[in-house]
């Protein structure tokens, strides 16, 4: 995981360490929570946020949880990445696009314009 803002890294998982599992994977609650601490730190003064994943792994944190209810909550543009499990829980939050290989171009096309909008 990575702060935009600072460039401030931290493992999301690794398969030797400690926390929930993943598959053969383990999360790292730690390191999530450290850097959302981070990055919740600079919302305020953010333009967007972007989120790259909102997902399985990262929601075993409920800091992470948090974080992201509180960003949906802010009148600030948010691009995210949801897998596709979750897609129902954040569908009213906005615009969902469905990216394949097929429509990379296009989708991303589509989403720099709703930004440039703003």
């Amino acid at each position: 995981m990575i702060d935009l803002a600072s460039g401030q890294e931290e493992v999301l998982a690794s398969t030797s360490g400690y926390g929930p599992a993943v598959g053969k994977y383990r999360v790292n609650l730690e390191g999530i929570d450290k850097l959302v601490e981070k990055i919740d730190a600079s919302l305020n003064s953010a333009r967007f946020v972007f989120i790259d994943e909102i997902g399985k792994m990262e929601l075993f944190s409920e800091k992470f949880k948090r974080f992201v209810e509180r960003a949906f909550s802010l009148d600030k543009p948010i691009v995210a990445v949801v897998h596709r499990n979750l897609v129902p829980r954040y569908r009213k939050k906005g615009m969902v696009f469905v990216v394949s290989r097929s429509n990379f171009e296009k989708v991303r096309e589509a989403i720099l314009a709703e930004l440039k909008s703003v």
